[in-house]
């Protein structure tokens, strides 16, 4: 009864306001089933009721607005309502936000070989890149300050889109349409914020207005940093709700989302060894904690690879990378892969990592599958690589060559 009052009244709401309004009909989730169902100008897409972009086709996308800070609250967010389907589908609260293109490279693959993207001589700004369906992305330095540029074609033309970003910070994605990262502020601090790669014109939208140290997607979600606390701000309710997994007197750093579980760093303000949290995404409850095996540094970050956990590790010969990965029961385990040289980065994805790692007078970059032990050296032709990001069998990674700074990527597959 509480839900049904509820839809009558928004219903009601949406009468006088028309235009960019959204409603539940019923209890599946869905606010039409035919254009009939939705407001003038107005179309019924997947069950949603979206702007009708044939009257103006250079439109921008509907702003979906901040959430209203006074109504905000930490709550044990209901799980997300996952489509069937890959890793690929988004919620359905996902669906509301206009998917005005179709993917330029629907199964993921920007490229059949290598392909790099030149910044120019000169620059000092070490760069990051991802491939994903709806476009290239690089990061660029600017006048005006840091840039995200999305690419719908290879190789770019002067289609390419910029949107604003913050210093320093990473883009993930987990589905390849929804990107999350650090955007400037009112302030001009960063703050988290996600992208619709789909809609014709994207448009960060600033999912809560507080600066953040990192910033990571998850399915359905957001999580992020702010003043060495962790949060998960689900997409439901246009990020209106937020999950606090702050504990009494510890810091938190470097989030990892799986399908089904949140892992961070966390340690004591006062004292004590760094220890790895692996708990319930929806509510950051049913905490499982492991010693974190050896000195783990402030900006490290743990990384996702299928049902593993991976992290780098200093110990007294150097550092290395250390995880979690289930045995035979399911039950996690810890691992430490044997490696030549100590690794300064890493990335992981499915089952694949990258390593940089410093050997022989120059930074190198491999690709270890998981699984069959096998290494690819990506090494050649430079002397430095850094930022490594992996997403759908795909890598990404700054390059160093003659011509200064570029983003290389190749398949890994």
């Amino acid at each position: 009864m509480i839900r049904l009052t509820a839809a009558i009244a928004r219903a009601a709401l949406c009468a006088v306001t028309l235009s960019g309004c959204q409603w539940l009909l019923g209890d599946d989730g869905s606010e039409c089933s035919t254009a009939t169902d939705c407001p003038a100008r107005m179309l019924c897409t997947i069950g949603r009721c979206v702007d009708d972009p044939t009257p103006a086709p250079d439109a921008r996308v509907a702003d979906l607005g901040t959430a209203d800070m006074t109504t905000e609250r930490a709550v044990d967010a209901a799980p997300a309502d996952l489509d069937a389907g890959d890793e690929g589908v988004m919620p359905r609260v996902d669906a509301a936000l206009p998917g005005e293109i179709d993917a330029p490279f629907p199964d993921g693959a920007c490229f059949s070989n290598s392909a790099s993207i030149q910044l120019g001589a000169g620059i000092t700004y070490v760069p990051h890149g991802l491939c994903t369906r709806f476009g290239v992305l690089w990061t660029t330095d600017t006048p005006g300050g840091r840039a995200l540029n999305i690419a719908r074609v290879w190789p770019p033309d002067e289609t390419v889109i910029t949107v604003p970003m913050a210093a320093d910070a990473r883009v993930s994605t987990v589905d390849g349409r929804f990107i999350a990262f650090a955007t400037p502020g009112l302030q001009g601090a960063p703050t988290p914020a996600v992208l619709d790669l789909a809609a014709r014109a994207p448009d960060p939208v600033v999912i809560r207005d507080v600066p953040v140290s990192e910033v990571q997607r998850g399915y359905g979600m957001t999580a992020y940093v702010t003043d060495g606390t962790l949060f998960l701000n689900p997409d439901a309710e246009m990020f209106s709700t937020f999950v606090d997994c702050s504990q009494p007197a510890t810091r938190q750093w470097g989030v990892a989302l799986s399908q089904s579980r949140v892992a961070w760093f966390e340690r004591a303000l006062v004292g004590g060894p760094t220890r790895v949290v692996i708990a319930d995404p929806t509510t950051c409850r049913n905490r499982v904690v492991f010693p974190a095996q050896g000195v783990i540094a402030t900006d490290a970050r743990v990384e996702s690879a299928g049902a593993r956990w991976l992290w780098i590790a200093a110990g007294p010969t150097g550092s290395q990378v250390v995880g979690l990965a289930p045995d035979a029961r399911a039950r996690l385990r810890p691992f430490a892969l044997q490696m030549a040289t100590s690794p300064s980065q890493i990335a992981a994805h499915g089952d694949w990592l990258a390593t940089v790692s410093y050997g022989e007078g120059a930074w190198r970059i491999e690709a270890l599958h998981l699984d069959d032990d096998r290494v690819i050296d990506l090494s050649a032709g430079s002397s430095n690589h850094r930022n490594p990001l992996i997403w759908n069998e795909y890598l990404s990674w700054a390059v160093m060559t003659r011509q200064g700074w570029g983003v290389q990527y190749a398949p890994l597959r």
